[in-house]
C-alpha cells in the first residue's frame, strides 16, 4: 500500500519531485523546433527515444518503490529492487546527456544535468536513510523477541506440577487444577480470593462481581 504525500519522509517526496521535474524539463526541451534541432531524425532511436525513456524510468521506479513497506521483508525487497532500478535509469540518462558535450548544440545543457544530479543526490539519500531505518526495525524487532522468549521461559519455570508439601503448587494456588483424589477446594473460593475450606458438594460457587460505577 502506498504512503500518503502527508506521511512521507521528506526524502520520499522529494526525490519523486526531483523526478518529475528532470521528467517534464526533458519533454519540454523535446518540444518545439528547438527539439527538432537538438534530436535529428538520424538521432531519434538513438537519442531522443532513449533519453525519455530512461528519464520516464527514474520516475516510475521511484514511484512504484514508495508503494511498498519498509517493516515488511518482502516488501523491502521490492521495494529496494525498484530503487535500485531508478539508480541503473539515472545513470543511462547521464550517459545519455553526457554525449551532446561533444556536440554542444543544447542551451541550458548544464541546468539539464543539474537536474539529473539533484534527482541522483536526493535516491541516493533515499536509498540509505531507509537502509538506517530498516537496520533500527530489525534492532527493535530482535529486542522484543528476545523479551518474548525470556517470558516463555520463565512460564516453563513456573511450579505447575503437584508437589507434596509446597505451597507453590497447581493444588494451592487461586483457581488453578482441583486437588486430585480429594474433593475438598475443588472449585471454592473465598471473595478475597483465597481458597476456601468447604466441600465441593456445597452449592458456592465463583462469579464475576459487576460494579455500577455511575454516581447516585
Amino acid at each position: 500500500m502506498s504512503v500518503p504525500a502527508w506521511k512521507r519522509k521528506p526524502n520520499d517526496l522529494n526525490v519523486a519531485i526531483a523526478a518529475e521535474n528532470l521528467l517534464n524539463h526533458t519533454m519540454q526541451k523535446m518540444k518545439g523546433t528547438k527539439g527538432g534541432s537538438y534530436f535529428t531524425k538520424s538521432t531519434t532511436f538513438t537519442k531522443r527515444i532513449p533519453l525519455l525513456k530512461a528519464t520516464t524510468a527514474v520516475l516510475h521506479n521511484i514511484m512504484a518503490a514508495n508503494e511498498f513497506q519498509i517493516d515488511d521483508d518482502l516488501e523491502y525487497k521490492m521495494r529496494h529492487k525498484k530503487q535500485l532500478k531508478a539508480l541503473a535509469a539515472v545513470s543511462d540518462v547521464v550517459r545519455y546527456l553526457t554525449t551532446f558535450n561533444d556536440d554542444r548544440k543544447i542551451d541550458g545543457l548544464e541546468h539539464w544535468i543539474g537536474l539529473v544530479d539533484d534527482a541522483l543526490r536526493l535516491l541516493k539519500a533515499w536509498i540509505k536513510s531507509d537502509k538506517e531505518r530498516r537496520y533500527r526495525l530489525l534492532q527493535q524487532r530482535a529486542i522484543r523477541l528476545a523479551k518474548l522468549e525470556t517470558e516463555v521461559q520463565s512460564l516453563k519455570s513456573m511450579p505447575f506440577g503437584i508437589v507434596e508439601n509446597n505451597t507453590n503448587t497447581a493444588r494451592n494456588q487461586w483457581l488453578r487444577s482441583p486437588n486430585p483424589g480429594n474433593a475438598n477446594n475443588a472449585r471454592i473460593v473465598n471473595s478475597s480470593g483465597a481458597v476456601n475450606n468447604n466441600n465441593a458438594n456445597n452449592s458456592n460457587a465463583v462469579a464475576p462481581d459487576c460494579m455500577d460505577g455511575r454516581t447516585e
